[in-house]
């Protein structure tokens, strides 16, 4: 875990699995409510201070690589301080008889955004400790199990809620753009970041601006961000549906459907 101010959260979320896992690394960036005490306190774990760097955009990729080097476990479990894991699902995992060649699992994120309906997702929760987290914003360990040529599989035992605080809302929005553009101007190949941007200018009603960056998404060549491009071609499909250009509409599902043909094996365009 990566944790910075989650007194409110650490405890709720360590205590139902903490007996289930053989070890637990956790990297504080700048706690000032309490929170190493407290996991010092309830877990007698000793958590590891490191702060994150503006010339990085502020990435946690760098203190989550440095956690999964002090692993000694073959498979690491990553959550986030505001997510849940069903207990059952680690009972399941440790039972589980597991392939050679499959480098992780995804399993069902379930978020719980204030009052609204809950809606679920997917996330590579356990993986291979050889693995790294890779990405300036949105880390995650698939783009290292394609450079390995390995694989990931669905987990259909695993589920893990997230109740995100969503509290200051819009200035999480802000500086959540201002470090994809810092990320973008660090890794412009990384088109990930892309997607992201522009699906999160979508959001905000920035129309021009997220056509502009899914249609980057979409065109890149990388092999490393299938469902990214397909992501982008469905929002751009989307807007230009809203804004009455069918046709164009139309044009870019074809190209993504064709694009689908070829990925559909990829691990993660399965899922």
């Amino acid at each position: 875990m990566v944790v910075k101010d989650e007194i409110r959260n650490v405890e709720s979320c360590l205590a139902p699995i903490c007996h289930l896992c053989d070890e637990i690394i956790i990297v504080d960036t700048g706690s000032t409510d309490g929170t190493p005490e407290l996991i010092r306190a309830k877990f007698n774990i000793d958590v590891l201070h490191r702060r994150l760097e503006e010339r990085r955009c502020l990435t946690k990729a760098d203190v989550r690589n440095l956690a999964f080097s002090r692993v000694r476990t073959d498979w690491i479990l990553h959550i986030d301080a505001d997510e849940r894991v069903d207990p059952r699902s680690l009972l399941a995992f440790r039972e589980h008889r597991h392939s050679s060649d499959v480098a992780g699992y995804f399993g069902l994120w379930r978020n719980h955004v204030g009052d609204e309906e809950p809606f679920d997702d997917y996330k590579c929760f356990i993986f291979r400790r050889n693995l790294k987290s890779r990405g300036l914003v949105h880390s995650n360990v698939q783009g290292d199990i394609r450079e390995k040529a390995s694989r990931a599989q669905w987990f259909p035992q695993m589920r893990v809620d997230h109740y995100p605080d969503s509290r200051q809302a819009d200035l999480k929005t802000t500086l959540y753009k201002k470090r994809l553009i810092c990320a973008l101007q660090h890794e412009p190949h990384w088109h990930r970041y892309n997607w992201f941007l522009g699906y999160t200018q979508f959001q905000c009603g920035e129309w021009d601006s997220a056509l502009s960056n899914l249609r980057l998404a979409f065109e890149a060549q990388s092999s490393f961000f299938p469902v990214e491009r397909l992501n982008s071609a469905m929002v751009q499909a989307e807007i230009l549906c809203a804004t009455e250009q069918p046709r164009q509409a139309l044009e870019i599902l074809l190209r993504a459907r064709t694009f689908w043909s070829v990925v559909r094996e990829d691990f993660e365009v399965d899922i």
